[in-house]
């Protein structure tokens, strides 16, 4: 798989020397502080290599044009394409998310957020509505109070928050992981998503920084996110970050598609 000799290799280096260890209010504010200018419309562009696993267990690599569009927390559209032609579609918002794969016949999967429990639902090897995470560009709660953390780890130039979950029997596991740079704009560096017997489920790894705009929040024009579970992953080499100050949530291209072949997975994932 393209992502697999950048996982095994860890986060990215530091490019200069870290700040001392924090306490994690001030880690969070550091994130937060960054992303404040990138909460509106944003567009990236840029080349794509994509490996991904079908449901019938059919292996693609594609190398294709990016275009995404989003509005934090879950507003995604990431179209795909091949001489402007869609082969990859994810997309999200507030109500459903959805994935097409053009190899996959053409099919268009999708779902509700909230009926579908799985990280990974049953035919869609990506939950779309978790890209906005896997870029880092979701701002952090600064309440790190009760049950389910996050808790803080310093791990050598990282600070890492770990935030916790509990099933229905109450017992306690691993839900995210974030790993933080310690420098002062407190760059994500790699963000873990995990099931509850601790099998990662999903991770990204963001590097090569760039400025939004003079002074601005500084976004990852490499993103490489990885599905192990799915044999699935890609990775986005983002020519610029763009604000898309017209881009409202109401846009059609946050509008479910229709598609000639459409599966809801709502049913799926209730039976898992």
């Amino acid at each position: 798989m393209v992502s697999l000799a950048l996982f095994l290799t860890g986060c990215p280096k530091p490019t200069i020397p870290p700040l001392d260890p924090m306490p994690i209010e001030k880690t969070i504010r550091l994130v937060n502080d960054n992303l404040r200018g990138a909460q509106t419309g944003l567009r990236a562009r840029g080349r794509v290599t994509a490996d991904f696993t079908d449901p019938d267990g059919t292996r693609h690599r594609q190398f294709l044009d990016g275009t995404l569009l989003i509005i934090p927390p879950n507003h995604v559209r990431f179209d795909m394409t091949v001489l402007g032609k869609t082969q990859i579609l994810l997309g999200s918002n507030p109500d459903t998310f959805w994935f097409y794969l053009r190899p996959d016949d053409g099919t268009m999967r999708w779902g509700h957020h909230d009926r579908v429990q799985s990280s990974t639902p049953a035919g869609m090897p990506i939950r779309p509505d978790m890209i906005i995470e896997a870029l880092g560009l979701s701002r952090l709660d600064p309440d790190t109070t009760g049950p389910n953390g996050p808790v803080q780890r310093i791990e050598a130039e990282y600070q890492q928050l770990v935030y916790l979950e509990h099933d229905e029997a109450g017992q306690g596991y691993i839900e995210r992981e974030y790993w933080i740079e310690r420098v002062p704009d407190g760059r994500t560096r790699r963000i873990v998503f995990r099931d509850r017997i601790g099998q990662v489920v999903m991770q990204s790894l963001l590097d090569d920084y760039r400025p939004l705009f003079a002074n601005g929040p500084a976004l990852p024009t490499t993103v490489t996110i990885d599905w192990p579970l799915e044999r699935s992953g890609l990775t986005f080499h983002i020519r610029r970050w763009e604000l898309e100050p017209r881009l409202n949530i109401d846009a059609a291209t946050f509008v479910l598609p229709e598609y000639p072949n459409m599966i809801c997975i709502d049913d799926q994932a209730a039976q898992r």
